[in-house]
């Protein structure tokens, strides 16, 4: 397939869904530079597994409150959601490294098992 037959990647959910997985590679990066965290630090993918997890709750559950989830804010979401596994862990995540969002924090933290 070339570049000019793609019509998958001119779907607009895809389109979409490629701006979130961006914007949490972003956030993600940023977070952990704020906390000290090496992204090849091989607790991540414990961590990420049930952020994941968390994420997938939590996204449904401020678009159900009429939050509009656009992609950074579905960034901000997930980053919300590895600093809670990671904080579980009992490693120290400073304030000033999470976005500041109460709304999507609130979330998070009814979601939160």
């Amino acid at each position: 397939m070339t570049a000019n037959n793609d019509d998958w990647g001119r779907d607009p959910a895809v389109m979409m869904m490629r701006q979130v997985f961006k914007a949490m590679e972003e956030a993600q990066s940023v977070f952990l530079r704020h906390t000290g965290i090496s992204p090849l630090d091989p607790r991540l993918g414990t961590w990420r597994q049930p952020a994941r997890a968390l994420f997938e709750k939590a996204w449904p559950e401020a678009s159900r409150r009429g939050i509009d989830v656009t992609a950074e804010r579905a960034a901000v979401i997930f980053v919300h959601c590895l600093a809670n596994r990671i904080m579980r862990d009992g490693y120290e995540v400073a304030d000033d490294a999470l976005p500041d969002d109460p709304e999507i924090e609130k979330v998070v933290r009814e979601v939160t098992p």
